[in-house]
């Protein structure tokens, strides 16, 4: 009984024109996230699909707006009414450089051709407006030194200082205050950047030291505010891009907060001589790195929410993701 069902439907959406073949309110995403490199992965989630015509099976295909590239995503398997599909970039490439559009067509089992034939039952496209943002906070920033995506070059600054920091404590605890105060250089060169008026030979050492690309975490943090404030801007009236900007911009506030208490506190570092003050202000470092790049829960209510300003860097590139997602659903 249920397979006779089942032929009845497909049969009756094969005797429909496309348009209203596939004419339930699918409602889903398609997502840029990073495996290997930034957006070198497409999450498709989505819900209430209608099974592909007997014979036949979804491809997904991400293209540029003009169609002049294209990716073939591979099948896509409806299980229950519902897509759960992760495509990762085989040449770890970043999707979202080239691309803005995802479709799902419907293709002969046996078509073997790498372009799309079958007619598109489900599409999304992120706004012209909206992609010179999105590509600078998650592709390339042309402000950046070597062109690193503010909210990627801000989770890479944040990791590094998080490492410094842990080594600056070390060199404290054990009593080496030269190290110590190398690092804390360190600490403030990968804030400031090479153009920032804090760069320098701090600890006097006759070199000025700084593990970051010479950007500055403070460019990257502001890059990812003003991206996303820009990204709302362009999208009037999308409470969605609106939320997720909003929080990331938070976020991006909190993140310079915590970088002016590195830079400032860094600098201070030089001055120390008491052993026991340097392992106090080496812990404080660190407890600001930590925040820096994860986040931390200002009012203790269990969760760190980006929209109340207790993101970090980790909480910016998640918070990007989402505010570039492709709304997805039927063709038209």
């Amino acid at each position: 009984m249920r397979r006779s069902l089942v032929a009845l439907a497909v049969a009756a959406a094969l005797a429909l024109p496309v348009s209203h073949a596939f004419a339930q309110q699918a409602t889903g995403t398609a997502t840029f996230r990073t495996t290997v490199i930034l957006a070198d992965t497409l999450v498709v989630s989505m819900a209430d699909i209608n099974p592909a015509p007997g014979g036949s099976h979804y491809e997904g295909w991400l293209r540029s707006a003009d169609g002049s590239q294209r990716v073939d995503l591979g099948a896509v398997p409806v299980t229950d009414g519902k897509v759960d599909f992760t495509y990762v970039s085989p040449r770890s490439e970043n999707l979202l450089g080239a691309n803005s559009v995802f479709e799902m067509s419907t293709e002969p089992d046996s078509d073997a051709d790498p372009n799309p034939n079958g007619p598109v039952a489900y599409r999304g496209q992120l706004a012209e407006a909206l992609l010179p943002a999105a590509r600078e906070m998650l592709f390339r920033w042309p402000d950046s030194r070597f062109g690193t995506p503010a909210a990627g070059g801000l989770n890479e600054d944040a990791q590094l200082l998080d490492k410094t920091a842990g080594e600056l404590q070390q060199a404290a605890e054990s009593g080496d205050l030269a190290a110590a105060k190398k690092f804390a250089e360190r600490l403030v060169n990968t804030v400031e950047g090479q153009g920032g008026a804090n760069y320098g030979d701090h600890n006097a050492d006759g070199q000025a030291e700084g593990p970051g690309d010479g950007t500055g975490a403070l460019n990257y943090a502001w890059g990812s505010y003003w991206r996303a404030k820009v990204a709302v801007d362009v999208s009037p009236g999308d409470a969605r891009i609106a939320a997720s900007g909003n929080a990331v911009a938070a976020s991006a506030q909190q993140c310079v907060n915590q970088l002016a208490f590195l830079r400032d506190n860094g600098l201070a570092f030089q001055g120390v001589s008491d052993p026991q003050d340097a392992k106090t202000r080496a812990a404080d470092l660190k407890q600001a790195t930590d925040r820096l790049l994860n986040g931390f829960d200002a009012n203790g209510d269990s969760t760190i929410a980006p929209d109340a300003g207790e993101g970090g860097a980790k909480q910016i590139l998640d918070g990007a993701e989402q505010m570039l997602a492709i709304q997805v659903g039927p063709a038209a």
